[in-house]
């Protein structure tokens, strides 16, 4: 900014060195022709102010004109000082001997080192992602355990093994995409399981896999299609908690690998 303001400063003032100048010389003429010195006095003034008008009127143009010349004669003084400075920097850093065994600094070794630990961050950070989805694998792969487990063991006396196996299917299904997607439909179950208990299942299930009471309300449904035929989905989400007389009970959590025990109904 003070560079700046000084070639402004120089830049004015030669111009108006030169506008002088120029003024003194019209006196000097007006004075060889006899002129008296009054009006040789003023003729150096009006000649001066028409031409510093004329210098404000066009000042845009000149200056672009001028910068350039009064730019290059600073920036070159002030760019030959400060390459002397980094000059005498970069000569010092060279210069610098490592305290325990004297050699010299190599830059190029400062460098590696910071691209080398940039690289180890980029390898960090890959390494912690697989990790991380690693186990998150693992422990989805313990609650699918933990729901086809519980489901087995809930319709074991109830199901064909033909449908008990077509819901581990969906089971599968349900906990990792949307309750639309199911494999197989209308499966066949007991009488003796009525419909509070296929709600309490499916709270069970959906408790386990942190569904949404839409979600499991449209998975019990399209599953248990036609034990559920006359129950709309807007029911079974009012419903999934009803108590009652029941043979599969609600239960707060089911049993996860390494987690509380549950004490399964059947």
């Amino acid at each position: 900014m003070k560079q700046f303001k000084k070639e402004f400063l120089t830049q004015h003032l030669l111009v108006l060195c030169a506008m002088s100048i120029i003024g003194a010389l019209v006196r000097n003429e007006a004075m060889q022709y006899g002129v008296d010195t009054f009006s040789c006095n003023l003729t150096f003034v009006i000649s001066t102010t028409i031409l510093m008008v004329v210098y404000l009127h066009a000042l845009d143009s000149i200056v672009r004109l001028l910068a350039p010349w009064f730019k290059h004669i600073f920036c070159n003084t002030v760019n030959n000082t400060e390459r002397k400075r980094l000059s005498s920097i970069a000569v010092n850093e060279t210069n610098t001997y490592d305290e325990g065994e004297g050699e010299e600094l190599n830059l190029e070794d400062v460098t590696f080192v910071y691209a080398d630990e940039a690289s180890s961050c980029i390898t960090s950070y890959e390494q912690l992602r697989q990790e991380a989805l690693e186990d998150k694998a693992k422990k989805e792969k313990v609650l699918l355990n933990s729901a086809i487990d519980y489901t087995r063991r809930t319709f074991a006396a109830y199901m064909k093994e033909e449908h008990l196996n077509q819901l581990c299917d969906n089971i599968a299904i349900f906990q990792c995409c949307a309750s639309t997607h199911m494999r197989h439909h209308s499966l066949i179950v007991d009488k003796a399981i009525r419909t509070i208990d296929l709600m309490h299942y499916a709270w069970n299930i959906g408790n386990l896999f942190k569904k949404k009471g839409i979600d499991t309300a449209t998975f019990i449904k399209q599953v248990f299609a036609d034990a559920l035929v006359d129950v709309e989905i807007s029911t079974i989400i009012r419903k999934l908690r009803m108590e009652g007389t029941c043979i599969i009970e609600l239960l707060p959590s089911l049993d996860v690998q390494g987690g509380i025990k549950t004490h399964y109904c059947c």
